[in-house]
């Protein structure tokens, strides 16, 4: 069976309005599994500001930290969340294996993930 175009604009309106809802940073190590249900060395997270669903088949999430928030930590991975800021159920992780961002006070922190139903 093919998806139609109302099909797949449709799920991406789906996953803007009820998809992961939390954006998670952490700073440890690992690769990210199939069966991981939180960020590993979880450093901070937050309620995703932006959602967008405004191009055709694709949802965006975006999370912004400012310098004092990131100042000191290792950013080892990321991920995107349902629930609450402390746990919740995982859709999706990146992890830099072995290539931490160390932030030294002096720079900020913005994620853009980036959904494409096909």
């Amino acid at each position: 069976m093919v998806a139609t175009d109302i099909s797949k604009s449709g799920l991406a309106l789906l996953l803007a309005s009820n998809g992961p809802n939390i954006l998670v940073i952490g700073s440890g190590s690992g690769a990210g599994g199939t069966n991981a249900t939180w960020i590993y060395g979880d450093l901070d997270s937050q309620a995703v500001p932006t959602v967008n669903s405004g191009t055709l088949y694709k949802t965006a999430y975006q999370g912004d930290w400012d310098s004092v928030t990131m100042s000191g930590l290792r950013l080892s991975n990321f991920g995107l969340s349902i629930g609450s800021t402390t746990s919740g159920e995982l859709w999706g992780i990146e992890a830099f294996d072995g290539n931490a961002i160390v932030f030294d006070g002096s720079s900020e922190l913005q994620i853009q993930v980036n959904w494409e139903v096909f």
